[in-house]
């Protein structure tokens, strides 16, 4: 499979961070857009494209889509958890 230009979501954590690894270690690699809450993201590779997106702010969301506006995605890969604190009762589950 030939990757051009990917999307991950939920790139600061430890699975989407172990993703972002390895996709950058690829040739064929041209674009990787890496989203998360801080909008962080690995800066030493020109390849790269970080964007803050919480979900629960449509705003952020509709930013993420206009950014991403005509580009073809050949790959996404959605590494994104919930929070227990955001989740009503949630603090119970831990």
């Amino acid at each position: 499979m030939t990757i051009g230009n990917a999307l991950v979501m939920g790139a600061t954590g430890g699975i989407g961070a172990a993703f972002v690894s390895h996709l950058l270690k690829r040739d064929d690699l041209e674009c990787l857009h890496c989203c998360s809450r801080s909008g962080s993201a690995p800066d030493n590779d020109s390849r790269v494209s970080s964007h803050s997106v919480d979900y629960d702010k449509p705003e952020t969301v509709d930013a993420l889509a206009a950014a991403l506006k005509g580009e073809a995605l050949d790959l996404v890969i959605i590494a994104t958890g919930l929070l227990h604190s955001s989740v009503p009762g949630g603090d119970a589950l831990g």
